[in-house]
């Protein structure tokens, strides 16, 4: 388990393994694999949340004040020395390497220099849909089409310097109280990490 800090209030561990998380702010257990990222953000008293794993718990034991867990909305990565265009393709055929067709191609810098007159940063939104699973996910929950497609973002934070972000299926669905959404988000979230680390 590894674990970053970021400031004086807020660590984040990396959790490479299945995880069970028994959390009060969910309504059920949430079941959770792979790398997860998550902020222990603390208060006043010593506190300690363990992860389970079949027969192995983790414990988190962090400074003093009570905390919330907090996972992350979205996976990361970011590219340096290339060109926006060259950065946006590559992240396209990263998706079709996991079975991903990108349905829309939202430009945000030439929407709000039309509709606003304003000039912004590179900035594409990809919706990213793996047939598949939106199949499987709409079968379990006809409603579900509201957090469809998966978003996809490719950003030029500066010249040079592009980050991809990819939405966190588990922490959309989070709201959806239905169980047998579980295992689909939990592959597609997979799915999608593998995207960010390929890059």
């Amino acid at each position: 388990m590894k674990a970053e800090s970021e400031g004086d209030d807020a660590i984040f561990f990396e959790i490479p393994f299945y995880v069970i998380l028994a959390i009060k702010r969910f309504k059920r257990r949430i079941a959770f694999k792979d790398k997860l990222n998550f902020s222990l953000e603390t208060g006043g008293n010593a506190s300690c949340f363990c992860f389970g794993s079949g027969h192995r718990i983790w414990s988190a034991v962090y400074k003093q004040g009570h905390g919330n867990i907090i996972m992350k909305y979205y996976y990361n990565t970011v590219l340096r020395n290339q060109g926006f265009d060259e950065a946006v393709q590559k992240v396209i055929e990263a998706l079709k390497k996991e079975k991903f067709g990108v349905l829309t191609t939202i430009d945000l810098k030439a929407t709000f220099k039309k509709k606003l007159e304003v000039d912004f940063r590179n900035y594409v939104i990809l919706g990213a849909c793996n047939p598949p699973f939106a199949y499987k996910a709409l079968q379990a929950e006809d409603k579900i089409g509201t957090l469809l497609p998966c978003n996809v973002i490719v950003q030029e934070k500066e010249a040079g310097l592009i980050e991809v972000s990819a939405v966190n299926p588990m922490v959309s669905m989070q709201g959806v109280d239905n169980d047998s959404l579980g295992d689909i988000a939990t592959e597609v979230a997979a799915k999608l990490q593998n995207v960010i680390s390929s890059l």
